[in-house]
């Protein structure tokens, strides 16, 4: 993917932490589609890829990825990326922060959401941060990426969602989300904000008779353990990060809470 730099001005935002902040408030018009204003998309005449969306978090509107379609020659995912400069270059680490919601077409598959950020010094590329989703997010939830580099000047941030391709020209992994209140932010970290970080994660994995699960699962209340055939195996109260699982295959566990649920696969032997 190429990426066409667009430079936005940095305005002063009431917080001191805040470097940049990208509302989709505005958009337009190009060809057959809509666009947010100051980004580049992959959209083209004959898929939008990218939606206005009134389901928002903040605001009136949010980006909307889709995958329409189904042949990898024609392009199975969707990005879209903007370029700007930081007028003041800062000696401590930024991070990006953004709301998201992101649901796989078929229920027991890993999502396909990936954000990117490119920071540079002086037109050099210094580095890059990357964050990928590793399970469905039902319900917006705010996502924090750590750039560990410092007197950055400029960076490029994309996101991409869709479907991936493959060599056999078809498309897996269909996701649809929704991406929406993007800030950069200076010397912030995970302990700041409520965020998904995806920290939730079991370990060991492959498990043998019992899961444990790593992370803060206080918000949660309950889970239930998936088979790949989208059969109930078991579930219960979430007491603690430990659960007793005797069977073996691949299986899901699935952390629930009043509104949000959580996804993780494991294996057990």
């Amino acid at each position: 993917m190429k990426a066409i730099l667009v430079y936005l001005l940095i305005m002063p935002f009431l917080s001191s932490a805040q470097v940049a902040s990208f509302g989709l408030e505005d958009w337009e018009n190009i060809s057959t589609f809509e666009k947010p204003i100051g980004w580049e998309t992959t959209q083209d005449t004959l898929f939008d890829r990218i939606l206005k969306s009134s389901d928002s978090s903040e605001g009136n509107f949010a980006m909307h990825f889709v995958a329409q379609s189904s042949s990898a020659f024609l392009m199975c995912d969707a990005y879209a990326w903007t370029s700007f400069k930081i007028e003041n270059p800062s000696s401590k680490y930024l991070a990006l922060t953004f709301d998201v919601k992101i649901i796989p077409e078929i229920d027991m598959t890993t999502p396909f959401f990936v954000a990117n950020v490119e920071v540079y010094q002086n037109g050099t590329a210094i580095g890059n941060a990357t964050w990928r989703a590793v399970d469905a997010i039902l319900d917006y939830e705010k996502i924090l990426l750590e750039i560990p580099y410092v007197e950055i000047d400029s960076m490029t941030i994309t996101f991409g969602s869709g479907a991936i391709g493959s060599s056999v020209d078809d498309c897996y992994a269909k996701t649809e989300a929704w991406l929406d209140n993007i800030v950069v932010v200076e010397g912030i970290t995970n302990t700041t904000f409520n965020v998904n970080n995806n920290v939730l994660k079991i370990a060991p994995n492959p498990i043998s008779h019992f899961i444990n699960i790593e992370g803060d699962i206080k918000r949660f209340s309950a889970y239930e353990i998936i088979s790949t055939s989208g059969q109930l195996m078991q579930k219960g109260k979430m007491t603690d990060s430990q659960i007793d699982f005797n069977l073996t295959g691949i299986f899901f566990l699935r952390l629930l809470s009043e509104n949000k649920v959580r996804q993780l696969k494991f294996v057990s032997f």
